[in-house]
């Protein structure tokens, strides 16, 4: 890692808010999704699809790495596909390659398949990337076992997607106890209409009647990773009457992190790159309420935010203090290009000052700016407008304050657990 003059300043060897898809020796930072893996992992034993959406950089591929995991250390062998933007040319290819690797690896326990060897099939499909857009097997075929050689000069026919999905039958057929097929970030593979990029519900529709049609046993389930598009789609479609080519029998949203897991996100990176001090000491407070609103809590946009706050802070002219305040977040989104909006800002220092406050709340009113219309009642619904606009950033909820015969919407912002 480049000693960086950011890293210097703060003492780091590495930044601690690189943003990576965690998976290996970074799945330590995994934080939060306890409900959602739950979710995952219950729908895994009596479902055969299941969906995984989520806004784009939301954690969905770090999630799927951390299901992984899990099934992996529970006994079950997963096949964990990557897509891009060229596989809906070699769908069934790419999974063919990846329960290959887990034969090989003896991880996928199967009963004997007559004619059946590892090592040709690897060739065969080797044997296809030449004529297969963007496709690229060679270095995983490579690493079979250390038995299959690129150079080798074996005539072999190569794989179709056809022949590629009479395999993976095969293998499916021989399997003595369950396997989970993971298809990451599936939102990659478009289709084209008249010279126009399209959605990707033509290929889902397409791909998950193959599962169920022609791939379909009991004891493998498939986990297919898309972004908040497929929700949309699939009520778009339910108001045609629902008559889907396809099911997705269970469908978990990730959502953004709720405002006590944004503040563990940054202090597990913290001590895992060498903060010796207190991890509250590396923010204020105000400034971690500041980092919620202007990420949303989005996990992506929050590491951003923190990596230009901390340059910020490192050229501070005559800089010594090695603390994030509230200014050097909102600097910090601006140079992210995720420039907090002032008035949520304003509304947060309001709550932070006064703990609580409401839609009917004048001090609130004039702090935001908010003129009094000529309705009586008209200003309180900006008011409302933007206090629900922050509880939406920071996941909160209103709260209802009953007092005599009058009950009102109160919104108070909560203390962050900063251990």
């Amino acid at each position: 890692m480049i000693p960086t003059p950011t890293l210097r300043f703060w003492g780091f060897k590495e930044h601690p808010f690189a943003d990576n898809i965690l998976r290996d020796e970074l799945m330590p930072l995994f934080v939060d999704r306890e409900d959602e893996l739950s979710q995952v992992q219950d729908a895994l034993g009596r479902s055969r699809v299941v969906g995984v959406h989520g806004n784009l950089g939301v954690g969905k591929s770090s999630f799927l790495h951390k299901l992984r995991k899990i099934l992996i250390e529970e006994g079950i062998p997963v096949a964990y596909v990557h897509l891009n933007a060229d596989s809906e040319d070699t769908l069934y290819r790419e999974l063919l390659t990846e329960l290959l690797i887990l034969l090989e690896g003896g991880s996928l326990p199967v009963k004997r398949m007559a004619g059946f060897r590892t090592e040709e099939e690897a060739q065969r499909l080797h044997a296809s990337v030449a004529s297969s857009r963007g496709a690229d097997f060679g270095a995983k075929l490579a690493g079979i076992g250390g038995k299959f050689v690129e150079d080798r000069t074996v005539s072999v026919e190569a794989h179709t997607e056809s022949s590629a999905r009479e395999s993976i039958r095969r293998i499916f057929d021989a399997l003595k106890g369950p396997l989970v097929v993971v298809f990451d970030d599936f939102e990659k593979l478009r289709y084209e209409a008249s010279g126009k990029t399209r959605d990707y519900f033509p290929i889902l529709s397409r791909f998950v009647s193959t599962l169920e049609e022609l791939l379909n046993r009991k004891q493998v389930s498939f986990v297919l990773s898309m972004d908040n598009q497929v929700e949309g789609l699939l009520e778009k479609e339910q108001k045609k009457g629902g008559q889907f080519a396809f099911s997705l029998n269970h469908l978990c949203r990730i959502p953004n992190l709720t405002l006590d897991h944004l503040w563990k996100l940054v202090a597990v990176r913290l001590k895992a790159h060498g903060w010796k001090a207190k991890t509250s000491g590396f923010m204020t407070d105000a400034a971690v309420y500041g980092l919620a609103i202007a990420s949303a809590n989005h996990p992506r946009k929050a590491v951003n935010i923190l990596a230009e706050a901390m340059w910020v802070v490192a050229n501070r002219k005559g800089a010594k203090e090695r603390v994030v305040d509230d200014e050097a977040v909102r600097d910090g989104a601006a140079r992210a290009r995720l420039p907090m909006d002032e008035k949520d800002w304003r509304a947060v220092e309001y709550l932070l000052e006064h703990g609580e406050s409401a839609n009917d709340d004048d001090a609130l009113r004039q702090h935001l700016g908010y003129k009094r219309s000529k309705n009586k009642t008209g200003y309180h619904t900006s008011v409302d407008r933007k206090l629900n606009a922050v509880a939406a950033s920071l996941r909160l909820e209103f709260q209802e304050i009953t007092s005599g015969n009058t009950t009102k919407k109160v919104l108070r912002l909560p203390k962050v657990t900063r251990k």
